[in-house]
């Protein structure tokens, strides 16, 4: 399958717990991405950090679609929406002594403006960005940094975003509005171009 196929499948209505197989099946995406890309395996993966060694999946086929559908529209707007995640990690890299605190900023911050299938997929785009980071650059306690991150998102999401996908049908609806939405962008742009 080509890796830019975007697929929609509706998985069943779970969303509490579908978080956090949702953030798990975008991880792994970006993951096998950024392998594709470097052709090179590093000893540690941000998913194997925090959901273990060899771990498959722990949910659904069709969670685990929706989560590479929504790595795969993140990767379509990378350029478009996420330099500003850039320096948010490099505020967090210069800053380490604060980074609990600048964490929980930039995680609200993202949805300082009401919350939409794209600041999810941004909230998502960050932490992998963040963790990838950390682990890549060697930093000291990587695997417990890296846990504190992905936990403080899985708690975030399960505070203050599942209501939201709830109300929208479950996951399944946010990606079939995060697809429409990217479609729509996607031609603005050419129409403008």
């Amino acid at each position: 399958m080509n890796p830019d196929t975007i697929s929609i499948v509706t998985p069943p209505d779970d969303t509490e717990s579908g978080a956090e197989s949702m953030l798990q099946a975008f991880m792994q995406e970006q993951e096998q991405r950024s392998n594709r890309i470097s052709r090179h395996r590093r000893n540690s993966t941000v998913t194997q950090i925090f959901w273990g060694e060899g771990q498959a999946l722990a949910t659904s086929p069709s969670y685990a679609e929706e989560g590479r559908t929504l790595a795969r529209l993140a990767n379509r707007l990378d350029a478009q929406y996420f330099r500003e995640i850039n320096e948010h990690i490099e505020t967090l890299e210069t800053q380490p002594q604060n980074r609990d605190t600048n964490l929980d900023a930039i995680i609200r911050g993202v949805f300082e403006h009401g919350i939409t299938a794209g600041h999810v997929i941004s909230l998502f785009q960050f932490g992998y960005l963040y963790v990838y980071r950390i682990i890549n650059d060697g930093v000291e306690n990587a695997e417990q940094i890296c846990r504190q991150i992905i936990s403080k998102i899985i708690e975030y999401i399960k505070r203050h975003v599942v209501g939201w996908v709830r109300s929208l049908g479950g996951w399944g609806q946010l990606v079939k509005l995060a697809v429409a939405d990217t479609e729509a962008y996607e031609l603005t742009v050419k129409a403008t171009s």
